[in-house]
């Protein structure tokens, strides 16, 4: 036990054996989820140099109709209420899995999806395909007794779609927004970069014959720039200003493909992180609450550029107020299938026809002793533990910009996932929650003091790089495509 992290091949199977020998004495409190994350595939015809999945330009991985009716299944027995079609895998490369999701989740409220406008071709095309989304979310659900959903679209559009995706695309759907003229229930915003060599918000907004509001200064990016809960905002408004689509410019995130951009990116993580502390809520990506909650998922942006002025008084600088609402756990799923707690320990990921239902899968979760950590105190409690043996971490955070990296760095390779358990075992040893039923593992457990124990995981440092646990290679940097310590 003492040379725990000397044997590399037994390092996940330690990390089991201590969670297979610990009981929590008090119940698990989160027993539903509000919302989920899905990549309905990892293939984009795309190919975004800066993408931060590196998607793929072969069809490999997507959702399928087997795996989707299992997550139909435990989201409807999870209450969930916001579904996210993520980009990096284009989502419309996997349309008829999102329908049948949209169309089938009982407790739906609110669909955003996450897209590059290729599907776009022409205005026939779109509409078509906008059509069957915008009826599956009203007439479908009501025709089966259920609430309907708002749609919203998030456009993403910069420099480097330009070569494949040519602005009409953008332009046909806000052409058939504005035709829809239902603004409450369908919506629409654009994502782009804030860089001084990038201007696809201007043109968009001079080919619509609209405005971009506030006015933009080519010498001066944040001149009259508001900043919404972390994202530096414009709108494109009609003359009559009864049309608001909001801009968004997102960070850059240095990991995937975008890991080499030479982009000079001017908005960090930790506004982010700011943004959401000052509103009111700790920053964990594994919990969301109800809309104005945690992560308040543009909606004081969609409310437009009248709004801002009007009633937030034209503050340069505006953190959305959060409701003291109870928040609920938060999944993500990726297109191999594999759900796990969004932001949460990456080797604990389990394939949706493995799991039996909702309470299966948070029976799984929440006797993970790490988990149940970033679930109760958040990332940077994990990250504190993981900065013991790591001292670089932040650096290597920063570097990547990437809000997720703070857990995903913290739990990187096989030793860190280890050493975090035992540290989670001994914290919760401390509070009286936990008992561990092998004698010889308590007593491991309990008798190690940080010093020796950091002086374990510096054993394993010090081995000869072919002799120890390496991180997996990261295809997606939200879960890292580790492989599942439930096989």
């Amino acid at each position: 036990m003492n040379n725990l992290f000397l044997k590399y091949q037994n390092l996940a199977e330690l990390r089991r054996l201590i969670i297979n020998n610990v009981e929590f004495k008090g119940p698990f409190i989160y027993k539903k989820a509000f919302y989920a994350v899905i990549n309905p595939t990892d293939f984009c015809p795309v190919g975004c140099v800066h993408c931060l999945y590196s998607s793929v330009k072969m069809k490999t991985s997507k959702v399928n109709r087997s795996q989707m009716k299992s997550f139909i299944k435990i989201a409807n027995q999870a209450n969930l209420k916001m579904l996210v079609f993520s980009g990096g895998g284009e989502p419309f490369e996997n349309l008829e899995e999102m329908l049948y999701a949209i169309e089938n989740i009982k407790s739906l409220e609110d669909v955003i999806i996450i897209t590059s406008a290729y599907f776009a071709k022409s205005p026939k095309i779109t509409k078509n395909i906008l059509d069957r989304i915008y009826n599956v979310a009203n007439k479908n659900r009501k025709k089966k007794g259920l609430k309907k959903v708002i749609i919203t679209l998030r456009i993403s559009r910069d420099n480097a779609q330009c070569n494949i995706i040519p602005s009409q695309n953008i332009i046909n759907i806000i052409d058939y927004f504005i035709k829809k003229a239902d603004f409450s229930n369908f919506r629409i915003l654009i994502r782009t970069v804030l860089d001084y060599k990038e201007n696809q918000d201007l043109e968009i907004s001079k080919k619509l014959g609209f405005f971009l509001l506030p006015l933009k200064d080519k010498n001066d990016l944040y001149k009259d720039l508001p900043i919404i809960d972390a994202f530096p905002t414009r709108w494109i408004v009609n003359e009559n200003k009864k049309i608001s689509i909001p801009v968004i410019y997102k960070p850059l995130y240095f990991v995937g493909r975008g890991l080499f951009n030479n982009h000079h990116n001017i908005h960090s993580l930790w506004k982010i992180i700011e943004s959401e502390e000052k509103s009111g809520t700790l920053f964990n990506l594994c919990l969301r609450g109800a809309k104005g909650e945690g992560h308040n998922y543009y909606e004081t942006v969609l409310k437009g550029y009248d709004f801002w002025r009007e009633k937030i008084n034209s503050k340069l600088i505006y953190n959305t107020p959060k409701n003291k609402n109870k928040k609920n756990l938060a999944l993500y799923v990726q297109a191999s299938g594999n759900v796990l707690i969004n932001n949460g320990v990456p080797d604990i990921a389990i394939n949706l026809k493995n799991i039996k239902s909702w309470n299966n899968f948070l029976r799984i979760i929440s006797e993970d002793l790490v988990q149940r950590l970033l679930v109760e105190n958040g990332p940077f409690f994990v990250k504190d533990i993981a900065e013991e043996v790591e001292k670089d971490l932040i650096k290597r955070i920063e570097k990547t910009n990437f809000v997720f990296a703070v857990s995903l760095l913290s739990l990187e390779t096989p030793a860190l996932r280890l050493y975090a358990t035992i540290r989670a075992a001994q914290h919760y040893l401390k509070l009286g929650k936990i008992k561990i039923k092998n004698k010889e593992l308590e007593e491991f457990i309990i008798g190690k003091k940080d010093r020796e124990l950091i002086g374990l995981y510096k054993k394993w440092k010090d081995l000869p790089e072919n002799k120890k646990a390496q991180a997996t290679k990261a295809k997606d940097p939200i879960t890292a495509d580790i492989r599942s310590i439930y096989g």
